[in-house]
């Protein structure tokens, strides 16, 4: 059995836990849920700086394949709703 102090354990009981899961708070979901294209639009300009910089810094190529591969995945899991 593990003995917390009694703020954390008052903190996982009701206030910061509920709010974070199952809790009606505006912290159940994602930064830009509400704005797909938005949301896109960032991905995509974080993407492309991130390859124009290991391209200045030429980087070799596994740096780009890493990138482009979780770029795509996560495409994937954000058009067919996939859920971590």
């Amino acid at each position: 059995m593990v003995i917390l102090p009694d703020k954390i354990r008052g903190d996982l009981q009701g206030g910061i836990y509920n709010d974070f899961v199952g809790g009606s708070s505006c912290y159940r979901r994602m930064f830009l849920h509400r704005w797909p294209a938005l949301a896109y639009s960032v991905g995509t300009a974080l993407t492309v700086g991130t390859l124009y910089v290991f391209y200045r810094k030429k980087l070799p190529w596994f740096y780009y394949f890493a990138v482009l591969f979780i770029s795509i995945i996560l495409l994937i899991m954000a058009l067919t709703g996939t859920d971590i």
